[in-house]
Order: structure tokens, then C-alpha cells, then sequence
């Protein structure tokens, strides 16, 4: 306390012996006012607030109780000041910042929620991002595609009159018309990942059973996954069928594990694992996709999602932007976190489950 505060309350202290019981009772009627406005100002802040005394806790703000509760682990978190990652009861990441400040013999700690800030930025970004990437694709469109696909063409048609034999050439040219051919296929991919950012389209959602779309997924990586060693094991829980996309669906699956699939391809043990689970909150469907590759290094996993961010050498940066986009047009979000067993990743899709429309198809 200031000097200027302990003369006030000495000199008001002096006085209570003074009043008549009367004016205790209006003055104590004050002071519950007071404390009780106090309080309501308190419990009422965005920020949530854990006084110490000596080691102890003397007050909580409604906030801080109602974090607390959400974020177990927060009061291991408040020993640090700063921005921090917290994981909350729904296993979702929480960012959080940290302050703290002394008077005399109480600690104030002040914490404030800022994940929905930062979740909002990223949705910008991202809207930014697509939003050129838009503008890009419409001109690149025609101008690129048409051409393109030409070659591509031409390029076939000279390797299958090569392998019949109606032209004779080296080997060396067949290698390079081979290059082409890749190079032709590849970039016709790139274009038409960039033309499916850009459409806007309302999905067919009917009532789907999602193990049979995961297992329609399994089935075209089927060969591909024997011929590079790599094993698939799908787990699942009894889930109640959902109103989506199942061919928007099986697009984000066919993404995932084949990104999967790189990310395993070069290490000892390749496995990868499908797991479709109910939420805790019985509100979602979750499909769990993991790899036992390398994990995603802390310092991008929240840049992923961003167009362009890529980590490999061929990378267009736009496919896990593409499966954002299309999980959020299901009405879900998607999330990735490394993993405890193998160290790699985990990506967590989540499905609404919605009681209306399962109500509407029962009636």
C-alpha cells in the first residue's frame, strides 16, 4: 500500500470508534456495496484473475474458476509469465498469456484466454490466402490448363507409338519424353488442386455410415500400400451414421493418409492407423488418422493449415488447406497433434453429429 492509502484508513479506523451503532450499520451497508460491485466488476472481466497470499490462494474471479475448470492443468501454467499452450478437457491446444504483478505481500495473476483471437487470425489469413489464390486460378485457368493437358496427351500418345514400335528412338529420349510426361502429370495436378480451392459448392449431405467410406479409402490405397510395405490398421467404435459428404469425405481421407504415407515412407516401422470414435461430448464422430513418422515439429504445427506452407521440396503447400476447407464445409474442424506412442502424427477430424436431422429421417 501506498503511504497516502494507510493515512486513510488509519485516520478512518480512528473514527469508527467514534460512530454510534447507526452509523456502523450505514457504513458496514457501504462497504458490502462496495464489495459487492467490486466483485461483480471482477467476475465479469474477460481477463481471469488468482490472487496469492504467502503461498495461498485468497481470491479467483468467476473467469479464472471457469478456465480453471476447462484447462485442469492451468495452475502448473501460472508459474510462468508469457504466452503459453495448455491442453483443455477436450483435448483441444488453449493459448494463453500470462501476467503477474506484486503488491506487497499478494501476488495477482492475471490470464487471459486467447485462443479464439488466435483461431481468428489464422481463419483471416487463411480467407486472405484463398481469396488470391482465387483471383490466381481464374486467370491461370484456361491459359495454362488447355496447353498443358496437350502436352500431356501428346506426350502419352509418343510413349505408346515408342513401346509398339512405330517409332524408333534412344533410350535417352525415351527417358526424357518419360520426365515430361511426369513433370506434364504433375503440374495438371497442381492446377487442378488450385481450381478445387476456389470452388465454392454446397455438399450432398445424406445419412452415411463412415466406416464404409473409410473402408472405400482403404481400398484405393490398397495396392499402392503393399507395394511400399506400409500397414493399414483400421480401428473403430460403434458411431451412429451422420449427414455429410461421402465424396467429400473420402477426398479428406484419401489426403490424410496420403500424407500419411510420406511421411512413413521412409522410416523402419510403417504403420499407419484409422481410428472412428464417438466424442466424449457424444456430439461428434472422430476420425483419427496417425502415422508412426516424425511428427510436426512444434514450431509449424499451427502454419500448416496455411496456404503455401509446405515442408517438402515439391510441396504446393496447399493440400492440408484443402482438407481445412473441406472438413469446415462438413461442418467440422480438424486437428493435429503429435504422438505420445511413436512420436508421430495424429490428425483428429471431427464430424457434428446432428440430433435434428437424425430426428427428420426417423419421423
Amino acid at each position: 500500500m501506498t503511504n497516502k492509502t494507510e493515512r486513510f484508513l488509519k485516520k478512518t479506523l480512528e473514527k469508527l470508534v467514534k460512530l454510534d451503532k447507526k452509523q456502523l450499520i450505514e457504513l458496514s451497508k457501504d462497504l458490502m456495496y462496495e464489495r459487492a460491485l467490486s466483485s461483480h466488476i471482477l467476475d465479469n472481466l474477460s481477463v481471469a484473475i488468482i490472487v496469492y497470499q504467502f503461498q495461498s490462494v485468497v481470491y479467483t474471479n468467476e473467469q479464472y474458476n471457469t478456465l480453471s475448470a476447462e484447462i485442469p492443468i492451468l495452475p502448473t501454467h501460472i508459474l510462468q509469465e508469457g504466452d503459453q499452450v495448455a491442453k483443455d478437457i477436450y483435448k483441444n491446444n488453449r493459448f494463453i498469456n500470462i501476467k503477474t504483478q506484486t503488491v506487497n505481500d499478494f501476488k495477482i495473476i492475471y490470464i487471459r484466454d486467447k485462443s479464439q483471437e488466435i483461431t481468428q487470425q489464422l481463419d483471416q489469413k487463411t480467407r486472405q490466402g484463398l481469396d488470391a489464390l482465387e483471383n490466381l486460378a481464374a486467370g491461370i485457368s484456361h491459359e495454362i490448363k488447355n496447353p498443358l493437358s496437350a502436352i500431356d496427351l501428346h506426350t502419352q500418345i509418343l510413349q505408346k507409338n515408342i513401346l509398339s514400335g512405330k517409332l524408333k528412338v534412344s533410350e535417352e529420349i525415351t527417358q526424357y519424353l518419360s520426365v515430361v510426361q511426369k513433370e506434364s502429370t504433375r503440374l495438371l495436378e497442381v492446377l487442378e488442386t488450385f481450381l478445387s480451392m476456389t470452388r465454392h459448392h454446397k455438399p450432398n449431405l445424406v445419412f452415411t455410415e463412415i466406416s464404409e467410406v473409410v473402408e472405400n479409402a482403404q481400398e484405393i490405397f490398397k495396392e499402392e500400400l503393399d507395394q511400399k510395405g506400409i500397414l493399414l490398421n483400421i480401428t473403430e467404435e460403434k458411431v451412429p451414421k451422420i449427414f455429410t459428404s461421402p465424396a467429400l469425405l473420402q477426398q479428406i481421407i484419401l489426403d490424410l493418409v496420403r500424407n500419411a504415407m510420406e511421411a512413413v515412407e521412409e522410416q523402419e516401422e510403417k504403420i499407419i492407423t484409422i481410428n472412428i470414435q464417438q466424442s466424449d461430448t457424444k456430439n461428434d464422430i472422430i476420425i483419427s488418422i496417425e502415422d508412426t513418422g516424425c511428427g510436426i515439429p512444434s514450431d509449424i504445427k499451427n502454419k500448416i493449415f496455411e496456404p503455401y506452407f509446405s515442408t517438402k521440396f515439391y510441396g504446393t503447400g496447399l493440400g492440408l488447406t484443402l482438407v481445412n476447407k473441406m472438413v469446415k464445409e462438413l461442418g467440422g474442424w480438424v486437428f493435429v497433434e503429435n504422438t505420445q506412442s511413436h512420436q508421430g502424427a495424429r490428425f483428429d477430424v471431427y464430424l457434428p453429429i446432428s440430433q435434428d436431422f437424425q430426428k427428420l429421417l426417423e419421423n
